[in-house]
């Protein structure tokens, strides 16, 4: 399995950074996410999960660059009639790419359909389908408090700390995350945040970090609490 697993890696690999703010970690990181998630809900398929995570977002490299930029705006607070378009369009352009890279490697046909299926749905806000589209896209939105994030909004959000004060008030949301355990798993990328020693991104860091929680000092005993 994980021979196959790397060689869909290899295959999406030139798809992963269409964006520009990303550099290629998204799709991996989600996809280790999505393993720790498989680790606990076992029943989970992981032939499905690990290929949908992996391209989830690949249908980007697909989009014009007026898409493009509107998905950037996004990120700045700022949803136009064409992020909206984007949106959608990445989610079906990806489910197209995805089978096109299965067909191509001869990956098992019982399970391509599926990781389509996931992948034209994973933005979506309404109830899952599956326990692995859940994971999938509980997967994504955990990279939204990792430190990769955080790096990624750098020169990207105007004021990084609204968007991660957002990101937190979203752990309090009833059903935001489908799965219990990736709340863990959020909670887990924030101590990191606070603790991160790296070079991406220290100032977007410490500015998200320090403003989003001087104003919740509740979420201290939650993140600690463990």
């Amino acid at each position: 399995m994980l021979k196959l697993i790397a060689r869909i890696w290899r295959e999406a690999e030139p798809f992963q950074n269409a964006r520009g703010f990303l550099d290629g970690r998204h799709g991996l990181f989600v996809a280790a996410i999505a393993e720790e998630l498989c680790e606990v809900l076992s029943e989970a398929n992981r032939m499905i999960v690990l290929p949908a995570a992996i391209m989830h977002d690949i249908g980007y490299a697909r989009c014009t660059n007026e898409e493009l930029i509107a998905v950037r705006d996004i990120r700045r607070g700022k949803m136009t009639p064409l992020g909206e378009v984007a949106k959608v369009n990445h989610m079906k352009y990806g489910a197209e790419m995805a089978r096109e890279i299965l067909r191509g490697i001869n990956y098992d046909k019982k399970y391509t359909e599926e990781i389509a299926r996931i992948i034209s749905r994973h933005d979506l806000l309404d109830e899952c389908q599956s326990l692995e589209e859940s994971i999938v896209r509980d997967a994504d939105k955990v990279w939204r408090y990792s430190t990769f994030a955080l790096r990624d909004s750098d020169g990207v959000v105007g004021d990084a700390s609204l968007l991660y004060r957002y990101f937190l008030d979203n752990l309090q949301r009833p059903n935001y995350f489908y799965n219990p355990f990736a709340v863990e798993l959020a909670k887990r990328e924030i101590i990191k945040s606070m603790q991160a020693q790296t070079p991406y991104s220290p100032k977007v860091i410490s500015l998200a970090l320090s403003s989003a929680l001087q104003n919740h000092s509740n979420y201290l005993k939650i993140f600690f609490n463990r």
